[in-house]
């Protein structure tokens, strides 16, 4: 948990600390308040950093085994069980490595996917927004 925090807050971070001063200084000329050089300065150029981010968190969402198997271990029934744990007990428990290794190949296929079509969706919001 607190290394995914320490993950974001170094992306966002690092971020803000790639837009120039002058952006601000030019919209305080302007007259522009606080909230509005957030609005259209520092929240646009964050785009990417905020793509950034979400990519992890539903990359990490994706690959969660640890959380709901000590709580439920996969039960009631199957109902939260998650893909890794589904590979993991496929490899591991049953002793069927080679589906399991499959079942790997296609999550791996699916998180691209899913990774992609994330991206896709940023830049074409990034683009809109700057």
């Amino acid at each position: 948990m607190g290394w995914n925090f320490t993950r974001h807050a170094c992306v966002y971070l690092a971020r803000l600390q790639g837009i120039s001063e002058e952006y601000y200084e030019a919209a305080k000329i302007d007259g522009a308040s606080g909230w509005n050089m957030f609005r259209y300065i520092t929240l646009p150029l964050l785009t990417p950093a905020i793509s950034i981010s979400t990519m992890l968190i539903i990359i990490d969402g994706l690959k969660i085994y640890a959380l709901p198997y000590s709580f439920t271990g996969g039960g009631p029934g199957y109902k939260t069980t998650f893909m890794t744990q589904l590979i993991i007990k496929t490899g591991i428990g049953e002793k069927k490595v080679g589906r399991s290794s499959a079942m790997a190949v296609v999550f791996f296929v699916i998180i691209m996917a899913v990774s992609l079509l994330q991206l896709y969706i940023s830049r074409k919001r990034e683009d809109e927004v700057c």
